[in-house]
């Protein structure tokens, strides 16, 4: 979690509701949840993902998903540890 704390600085898309990771083992995905996706947030994700690349080394797997949703939808049982959650309008 800290390193893709790390990785993410300056670098969380514009339209992220919500950013995580999922490990298993030595395999990591990273989770974004955004409003709309473009490819300036797609770049970002990349970066995102190569930037952890650097921080954890070459013997992990990094993979990113995404999916286009209004508000951040997490849950403290789908295996994904949320960094960053937007908040609630209204």
């Amino acid at each position: 979690m800290a390193q893709l704390t790390h990785a993410a600085l300056g670098l969380l898309p514009e339209r992220a509701v919500a950013l995580g990771v999922q490990v298993e083992n030595y395999d990591v995905t990273v989770h974004c949840q955004l409003s709309s996706v473009t490819a300036a947030d797609q770049e970002d994700l990349a970066e995102i993902a190569g930037e952890l690349a650097t921080l954890v080394g070459d013997d992990v797997n990094i993979r990113i998903v995404y999916e286009v949703r209004q508000q951040p939808m997490l849950s403290p049982r789908d295996g994904v540890r949320w960094v960053y959650a937007a908040r609630a309008e209204g």
